[in-house]
């Protein structure tokens, strides 16, 4: 699969992810919830492949990327026991969560990086804050920031957006 596909299942999971769940985002649950809400609609569009959320394994060992904190990413795509077919890595935060980023960003270049894991690319999501709708009572904008880590380098940010009325936008 090229990583263009890879993208396009990946924001499409996104986008009906926020549609139906916002209410996760808007009451401000914990990441590891909104992600695993994620995976469940990830995994139609990646049939082909495991989805799993904060999967620590690698063979019959613990997973480990060196100097790296909690070595083990929010959301995996990839076939269990092997290292030939690991698709993509994702690290998500929520607006709201003081927790470190930087790690989430080397945790992810360590996936695509490393010889022994060579994630075909890393995606750093970020879920953030809504955005009310002018002049629209009680109406929101629900935004997604992506930056994707691939080919030595991460790649221009990329927002996508949900408005209350339902009508999904990519920028």
């Amino acid at each position: 699969m090229d990583r263009n596909e890879i993208i396009t299942r990946f924001v499409s999971a996104l986008r009906t992810c926020v549609k139906n769940d916002r209410s996760l985002i808007w009451r401000k649950v914990h990441e590891r919830a909104i992600t695993a809400s994620l995976a469940c609609y990830m995994r139609p569009l990646f049939h082909e492949f495991d989805v799993d959320v904060e999967y620590n394994r690698n063979m019959e060992s613990t997973k480990s990327t060196g100097d790296v904190r909690n070595p083990f990413p929010d959301i995996i795509v990839h076939i269990r026991e092997s290292n030939a077919h690991n698709m993509l890595a994702v690290e998500a935060k929520c607006h709201w969560s003081t927790s470190d980023r930087d790690n989430d960003r080397k945790k992810l270049v360590s996936f695509v990086e490393s010889p022994e894991f060579q994630y075909h690319i890393g995606i750093a999501l970020e879920f953030c804050k809504p955005v009310p709708i002018p002049n629209e009572n009680a109406k929101f904008i629900y935004r997604c920031q992506l930056e994707y880590y691939y080919d030595g380098q991460w790649h221009d940010p990329v927002l996508v957006e949900l408005d209350e009325t339902e009508n999904i936008h990519r920028r």
